[in-house]
């Protein structure tokens, strides 16, 4: 499978094979489109939330089949930044893992969700569970972070 990319005006749109190798790339295609459009102050933790989604889809999502695709979009709205990941998984029950606590912290791997929830303002899932969306608040949220 190849690449394709769309980017028009505020929205980016890319479907990659699912392979760990494509992280990077679509990690830093994002961060030159928000820099594009004038917003890099919070790209830390944007990133960070980012780099977990796409690893997730790859790895539990398509279980690291480089068959399988993908699907990155990004939104700039007037107050949110908002981004998109789904792969060609069945999904999972997202709705139970809300409800557990926080995982150990020398665990080897769970904790991906609760870092995306904590590095975004909101978090949410479809229904199915094999698409996550992401959202950032593109104001200022104190004097020391700057947009």
């Amino acid at each position: 499978m190849t690449s394709q990319s769309e980017i028009g005006p505020n929205s980016y749109h890319r479907i990659s094979p699912s392979n760990v190798s494509e992280v990077d790339i679509l990690c830093g295609e994002i961060r030159k489109f928000l820099e594009s459009e004038g917003l890099n102050g919070r790209w830390f933790f944007l990133e960070l939330a980012l780099r977990e989604a796409l690893n997730n889809a790859i790895l539990h999502g398509n279980r690291n089949q480089n068959t399988k695709s993908v699907r990155l979009d990004a939104h700039i709205g007037r107050k949110w930044i908002r981004i998109s990941v789904a792969d060609d998984g069945p999904g999972f029950n997202w709705r139970k893992l809300r409800r557990l606590p926080f995982p150990d912290f020398e665990a080897t791997s769970g904790r991906g969700l609760c870092i995306m929830a904590s590095c975004s303002d909101r978090l949410a899932h479809n229904r199915r569970g094999n698409c996550i969306t992401l959202w950032v608040n593109k104001l200022v949220k104190d004097k020391n972070t700057a947009i």
